[in-house]
């Protein structure tokens, strides 16, 4: 990726390098946890319409926070921006480090621990040490986050592309 493109979108690079769970534990935060860098899948995201239409939003996401730059946090929504990261790294069969969804999100480490732990308590998030590195914590979304944010992706409209 181009120095350039990585500063301007400080999650394209989080999200096309992150951690995957271990080979044969189920979803939902049972069994141990690997910690594995692994390339983008670029076929992954031709498989599924979820994926690319998460991918869409928060590109879109990016954009707006990019143009509004000099407004701060105002238009910002870490809950929602961390909801939609660790779907998009579960699609691509991944789990992130806390630290990686604050990169990734833009925002710092102890506002993403404070949404996480918020999350946490609601039963959307679920979060798990990491078996390599004790200081390490590994967020993934509840059966239910992912339930919920497929039906909102199934029922919301893909946005069409913008015209010249």
């Amino acid at each position: 990726m181009p120095r350039d493109e990585a500063r301007a979108n400080p999650a394209s690079h989080v999200l096309q390098n992150d951690l995957r769970r271990a080979p044969g534990h189920g979803r939902g935060g049972h069994g141990r946890f690997a910690v594995e860098r692994r390339p983008m899948n670029n076929t992954a995201m031709e498989a599924s319409p979820f994926l690319r239409f998460a991918l869409q939003i928060h590109r879109e996401r990016q954009r707006r926070k990019l143009a509004f730059a000099d407004y701060g946090s105002l238009f910002g929504e870490p809950a929602w921006d961390m909801l939609l990261c660790l779907f998009i790294a579960a699609e691509r069969g991944r789990i992130l480090t806390i630290s990686e969804v604050a990169k990734s999100i833009d925002v710092p480490l102890n506002t993403a621990l404070r949404y996480a732990e918020d999350l946490e308590a609601r039963g959307l998030l679920r979060r798990a040490r990491d078996t390599r590195d004790a200081r390490r914590t590994l967020l993934y979304l509840s059966p239910e986050a992912d339930e919920k944010m497929r039906a909102f992706l199934r029922r919301a409209e893909p946005m069409p592309p913008a015209s010249p």
